[in-house]
């Protein structure tokens, strides 16, 4: 099942939908990188590292995924980069070019700054990349529990409802 199958999948019965979750899960890639192994090429975000192992003469080094935002993805990269999302989107219709120029601009700006991308890759280097968001510094932790809500208790009627009568 490839990714664009995954994210377009319409009115599955039950034991498509199992299908369609395992694919998703098996699919999946959540990488947190820095700026400096992030490049727009061609309207698609090449992700340095975060590919298939390939091997050759000197070792094993991690391929790079070529993922084609989607256009949540593409208001996350706006958002992250501070660019106008509906000026990134013109430029992605119509001079993508310059999308490139812009995004890997502002990437460069700040080699260091981290960034979580989430997508999914199709097995062959390539994919489509679902969200974009700016990841917590190293060694901090920004994920909570959710609060505990006092569990509800039970009420008895009081004596005037149990009556009838009205107050």
């Amino acid at each position: 099942m490839s990714a664009t199958e995954i994210l377009t999948t319409r009115n599955a019965n039950l034991a498509d939908l199992v299908a369609l979750l395992r694919a998703q899960h098996a699919a999946k890639l959540d990488v947190v990188a820095p700026a400096r192994d992030l490049t727009a090429v061609g309207g698609a975000l090449r992700v340095d590292g975060a590919g298939e192992p390939v091997l050759s003469p000197d070792g094993v080094t991690r391929g790079h995924a070529l993922l084609r935002p989607t256009a949540l993805a593409d208001t996350g990269i706006a958002d992250k980069l501070a660019i106008p999302v509906a000026y990134l989107r013109r430029l992605r219709e119509h001079k993508i070019d310059l999308y490139d120029a812009n995004v890997n601009a502002w990437l460069r700006d700040e080699p260091g700054r981290r960034f979580l991308v989430r997508g999914l890759a199709d097995g062959d280097g390539g994919g489509v990349m679902r969200a974009a968001g700016t990841a917590p510094a190293a060694g901090s932790c920004t994920w909570s529990p959710a609060p505990r809500r006092p569990s509800p208790t039970p009420t008895r009627p009081t004596s005037s409802s149990a009556t009838g009568s009205r107050r």
